[in-house]
């Protein structure tokens, strides 16, 4: 017998036992007496094979014989028919999770089809997925690097940026965006939202108020940043607010403290900047940071010449003093050009060396810089005593090297001088004064002198 959808599986049940060919009994619903024709209709299941039959269910004797089992507890009761029952089989998705999901199947045919992230990169990537829902979840994959208010010669806000670095690669960058905590008013939320382009792991971002500004300030350093973008006026800090990374929404990282004004505090970064770093010993939810100082670039034209150059700025070789191209000589405050040396602790002889690139130095040697506080030689041709009043006084000398050394002041000072008009007339109405301020071994090493009408100096003219 066949059905017009699919074949059928004929089985009889005789008088003491169920004859099976193919078809398989699955009990839905608890029998307690011998079910009917009907009862056999609706819980007869289609199965492929016999090696499908569950035992707890089904219990197979032999090829013409099995049995029933209609409840947990394992009642066992056979039944008595003789007939064929029809099964059909409905061909389609069986898999409740699919978009196809047919209830009325019973035969998978590998037609599912499933939507989620087709991003093999995103967290939920769902790797049977055909057809993308737009549900994909990302890591964060932005991190803060450095937050910049410098002064820079164009003045106002030219100076105000946030360098960021991708940490992976980024389909999308307008998944992130920036929030500014001004004077430790707590958050302002997400203020500014990166433009929807990509990034790539290691890329180093400048969002920039004025990208020109930070163009000329950084000079060749500019080209350290791998992506560029102008900022709004949202990025508004004063070196003393904190700022926020956003990530679909929610902050992944903060510099500062969103409820304290920066004035005064460690990470204060006014007309400078703050810069991520290992070895920064102020520490937010990001890492640790490092700082320019206060104040650092005022004045300057470049982060160069600023006295505090930004940390990811290359340093720029130049020929020393001596010619060398990076060379470690230098120039002292007395005009000379002095030579960095080698110096022999066992020996205590000086090797001067003019270049020191690849320099291996021996167990018993160390370099001594020009400008080390050790070396002699820095400001040696024109230190010496400037002070006029010291023994030592040496005109040609313009810096103070503390040598000066001066005279023992007198133990034996002068403390009056007396002209008395005295009863017995003449000279006895004259007299000196004088006052010991130290003890005298010998007073004999001093004398008086007088200097009579103005006619200058007589001498030592008394001698004690």
């Amino acid at each position: 017998m066949r059905n017009r959808r699919n074949f059928i599986k004929k089985f009889a049940l005789s008088t003491t036992a169920l004859s099976l060919m193919g078809t398989v009994f699955k009990s839905s619903k608890a029998i307690n007496s011998i079910p009917s024709w009907y009862d056999l209709v609706d819980i007869a299941k289609w199965c492929p094979t016999v090696h499908n039959l569950q035992p707890q269910k089904i219990k197979v004797i032999s090829e013409n014989r099995s049995e029933l089992y209609y409840d947990p507890s394992g009642l066992t009761m056979t039944v008595q028919w003789i007939g064929f029952i029809g099964v059909y089989l409905v061909n389609g998705c069986t898999d409740s999770s699919a978009i196809n999901f047919d209830p009325t199947a019973n035969v998978d045919d590998s037609s599912c089809v499933y939507a989620g992230c087709m991003d093999s990169l995103a967290l939920n990537y769902f790797s049977l997925a055909t057809i993308d829902d737009s549900s994909c979840v990302y890591p964060n994959y932005l991190s803060l690097q450095g937050i910049m208010d410098f002064t820079v010669p164009v003045g106002g806000s030219s100076g105000k940026a946030i360098h960021l670095v991708a940490t992976g690669n980024i389909l999308d960058l307008s998944n992130y965006g920036i929030g500014v905590a001004n004077n430790g008013g707590g958050t302002d939320g997400q203020e500014y939202t990166f433009p929807s382009i990509s990034a790539s792991l290691g890329d180093h971002i400048l969002l920039a108020r004025d990208t020109s500004a930070m163009s000329s300030y950084f000079d060749i350093c500019y080209s350290e940043f791998d992506i560029v973008l102008i900022a709004s006026s949202s990025i508004s800090q004063n070196g003393d607010d904190a700022i926020e990374l956003f990530h679909d929404g929610n902050v992944v990282e903060t510099f500062g403290d969103i409820n304290v004004d920066g004035t005064g505090q460690p990470w204060e970064y006014m007309d400078s900047w703050a810069y991520k770093d290992a070895s920064g010993t102020v520490s937010f939810s990001g890492g640790n940071w490092i700082f320019g100082g206060v104040n650092c670039t005022d004045g300057s034209t470049t982060t160069y010449d600023s006295g505090c150059p930004y940390p990811l700025c290359p340093i720029i070789l130049s020929n020393d003093c001596n010619g060398i191209l990076g060379g470690p000589a230098l120039v002292d405050d007395c005009g000379v050009c002095q030579l960095a040396y080698v110096y022999n602790f066992i020996t205590h002889i000086p090797t001067y060396v003019s270049d020191t690139s690849g320099l291996i130095l021996g167990p018993t040697e160390i370099l001594v810089l020009p400008n080390d506080p050790t070396n002699p030689n820095w400001n040696s041709s024109c230190s010496g005593c400037t002070d006029s009043l010291a023994l030592n006084y040496d005109s040609t000398a313009t810096i103070n090297d503390g040598s000066c050394t001066y005279a023992i002041p007198p133990a034996l000072a002068l403390q009056g001088v007396i002209d008395f008009t005295v009863p017995s007339g003449g000279s006895d109405g004259k007299a000196i004064h004088v006052v010991a301020t130290d003890s005298i071994a010998d007073l004999s090493v001093y004398g008086i002198g007088v200097a009579n009408n103005g006619g200058g100096t007589d001498g030592q003219e008394y001698t004690f």
